[in-house]
Order: C-alpha cells, then structure tokens, then sequence
C-alpha cells in the first residue's frame, strides 16, 4: 500500500468520527456542579453482574477514582464464583474447612497475673523518722573550697541580722544560700531550722534537723531541744525522737531553798541540755534524791541521774526508778510528765555540775566512735590538741586552740586543719562550746567518750 493512500484513509475516518454523534453522551459531572462544589456521596454501587449488564453500566475490578480526596473509594463488588470461606477462631484453626469449622465452646479467661510491683526504697528509718532525700544527701557529698566556706560564714552572718530583726524570710534566703556553698555548716543549718521553726514550716525545719542528725551533730540537737525558737515543735514526736525532747518537773522537800532548785534547774540546762520546770516543795521530805521516768523516757531519765548522782564523781546517791513506783500523790501530781525529779536535799544540787576535771589533764586521751578514732590531750596550761581520723584513713582533721571549763561545758577557741594526700589545708578558725561529763575514770566531750 502506498503513503498516500494510506495518510487518506486515516482523514476520512478522522472526518467521518468528527461529524458523529455519539451513541449514549456521559455527563462528567452528574450532580450538576463542579467537583470542588458538589456533595461528597458516593457513586452508587453495582449488586451483581446481572444488574450491571441490564442497566449497560460495566462493573470493574478496579473502583474509579473519587473526585473528592476526602470520600471514600467504591469497593469492587464481591465476585459471583466462590462465596469466602468461613474463618474458625481458636488454636488448631490453621486450615479452616466450611465442612468442619464450628464455634469453639465458651471457657473462662484466665486471671491476669498480679502487677510486678517495682522495690522501693524505705521512707523511714526504725525510730520512724523520714529518710533523708537523696539529693541532700549528694549535696552534703561536696567539698566545699576555703573561699566558700568564707562566704558561707559571710552569708550566715547576715542571716543572723536580719533573723534578729525577725524578718525570717529574708534569713532563711540568706541562709540557703550560705548552705549552697558549703552545705555543711552547721551554723547556718542549725539557724535555718530555727528559722523554719519560727514560721510555722515544721516539715523544713525537722528535715534541717535531720541533715544535722545525718551529718553527727549531737551537740546542736541538743541544743534545739532547750531553745526557745523550737517551743512550737516540742509536741511533734519527729522533734522528741531527733532531740530526746522531754517534759521534766523537779519538786523538792520543804527544807531545799527555792535558790537550790534553780541552781539545779541551770545545771541541768547546761550540762544534761533539758528544760526543767520546778512545780514547787511537796509535802513530805522524800527520804532520798530520785528520777521517776516513764517508759518512753528512760534514757532521759538515766542522763538526768547520771548528771545529778555517781557519774560526776562525788558520791552522791541518786535512785533511777520507773514512775509506777514514785509514791502516789507523786504519781498524781506528775500526770503525764516524761521525768519527775524528787530532791531530798540541796547537797544534790552540787552535784549537778562538771565537776573538778583536773585528773583528766595532761595525758594521752582516745575516743572511739563506728566513723571515727580521737586522740585528744587537755593540757593544764588551758591548750588542747585533737586529732579524729576516719576509719578509712583518708584524711586526717586537726585542731590545735585553748579550752576553758563553764559549768558543764568547755568553750573551746581552736584553728582547725583538714590534711588528706594532696597536703594540709588552710587552718580554719573555730569556736564552740561541748558539753563536757566525767564518768569515773573517762571523760565524755561532745558526746564522745575518752579513756586514759
């Protein structure tokens, strides 16, 4: 066939489609509007394949695409060969048979097992005290440099300030952040809780408690229990357990002079650090000087008549008993009173003091404690020495100063020096006052106990 008959050919038919009408016109848009307009309705569904050929509308395997991108495509109609096969539910259910495939009967789940409950950490110790909080703790862990420890004692000292001025708030924040740099200063700790205490905030100011508890400062829990600034959180049982806060009364025969029983209540301030109240003579001069306790408060009654009797050395007499056995107007009289204080006669009350500590000096004392080894010596020039090593040996802490007796106590004006492997550090200045108890042939300072 040539080329051009073939180039004529294709113009005929080209012309003849042309001028035809189409046998059935498709409207493109069947409801009217354009596709950004028009509802979202589905097309409608093809039934069967019987239907689809006596409307002439072919059904696809392939759904037409829908205008709108939000209408949901026209499922492929259900092929008319093999209706599907049943699925059977259940564990031996892998090859399912229509012939065979049946419920599986009803059975009980079975119990979900228990939750797996995580250990946690106890939030308590075994006198009941909270634990104290792990970051604290870490904060306690840091070695503070000697220019921070400087501004600690700068910051506190502002504290002090303004604490005196009562404004409370403005010293704690002033005592927080002395405690930020060294957060070990047991000044400023010990001025933060009072602070706390002052305004009401009982649960910061025993958490401060217990840092000092933490940290083995006995001393400063023994002198929260007769400060004043802690009068709010004397019924507090967190505040009894970390101090051995105690209610203690004295009365005392007809012949003790009113000027006795404050000597002894001022002793026992000093020396036992407790509060004594004096409820006044009692009928009947008791035969003996003794300490009635109840059973919470045994330990503090054995300190108050290990202070009054034969541990301080002189010879004086004085009875432990528990309070079921004080006489019974006593009884009545003491009500609820942690400690009763029957004073037979004034000669006790000299016996309430340090005493002569003289046969204590110039020789070689050690102390011992689970952390901790001292070696002190008192010299009777009024000069001390004390080392205290760790267990560990990793460093070793000196302090070289001048002590004097005050009552029960020895007021101690010393330079401290922190020596680990890198070398000796910058000497510190200190100045304390330790409760001071002779006991026989041993001495107790600051709660540690010395032997020759």
């Amino acid at each position: 066939m040539r080329t051009s008959s073939v180039v004529a050919i294709v113009l005929s038919c080209a012309t003849g489609l042309a001028g035809c009408k189409p046998a059935r016109e498709t409207n493109p848009f069947p409801y009217g509007d354009p596709p950004e307009t028009y509802p979202k309705a589905p097309p409608k569904p093809v039934e069967s394949a019987d239907e689809a050929r006596v409307t002439g509308v072919v059904a696809k395997a392939t759904p037409k695409p829908s205008l709108d991108h939000d209408m949901e495509a026209v499922p492929a109609p259900p092929s008319p060969v093999a209706p599907p096969a049943p699925v059977v539910s259940g564990p031996d259910a892998t090859s399912p048979s229509p012939d065979t495939a049946s419920p599986p009967p009803d059975a009980a789940e079975p119990p979900p097992p228990p939750p797996v409950v995580a250990p946690t950490a106890p939030t308590a110790t075994a006198d009941g005290l909270p634990v104290l909080d792990a970051a604290t703790r870490a904060a306690l862990a840091k070695r503070p440099t000697n220019a921070e420890k400087l501004e600690a004692r700068r910051l506190n000292g502002d504290g002090v300030k303004l604490h005196k001025k009562r404004d409370y708030a403005g010293a704690i924040r002033l005592y927080l952040d002395a405690l930020a740099a060294e957060p070990q200063s047991t000044l400023a700790r010990y001025n933060l809780a009072c602070a706390y205490a002052l305004t009401g905030d009982a649960e910061r100011a025993i958490h401060a408690l217990l840092v000092h508890r933490e940290l083995g400062h006995k001393a400063k829990l023994e002198d929260a229990r007769v400060d004043e600034d802690f009068a709010g959180l004397r019924d507090d049982v967190r505040f009894r357990t970390l101090t051995g806060y105690a209610t203690i009364v004295v009365y005392s025969a007809d012949q003790v002079a009113s000027t006795a029983v404050a000597e002894l209540r001022a002793n026992l301030k000093k020396s036992a650090r407790f509060l004594v109240t004096d409820g006044g003579p009692i009928e009947g001069a008791p035969t003996e000087t003794s300490v009635y306790y109840q059973e919470t408060a045994r330990p503090q009654g054995k300190a108050i008549a290990d202070t009054l009797g034969g541990g301080v050395g002189v010879g004086v007499n004085v009875a432990l008993k528990p309070m079921s056995a004080a006489p019974k107007k006593l009884q009545k009289l003491a009500g609820k009173t942690d400690v009763v204080i029957a004073l037979a006669s004034a000669q006790d009350v000299e016996a309430s003091g340090a005493g002569d500590l003289s046969r204590f000096y110039d020789r070689d004392l050690k102390g011992r404690t689970a952390e901790y080894v001292y070696d002190l010596r008192l010299k009777s020039s009024g000069f001390f020495v004390q080392k205290r090593t760790p267990s560990d040996r990793s460093e070793t802490l000196s302090r070289t100063g001048r002590f004097k007796v005050d009552g029960a106590f020895l007021a101690l004006d010393y330079k401290e020096v922190r020596e680990t492997a890198s070398g000796p550090g910058a000497p510190e200045p200190r100045t304390e006052r330790v409760t001071v108890r002779p006991l026989g042939e041993a001495i107790e300072i600051d709660g540690v106990r010395y032997t020759p």
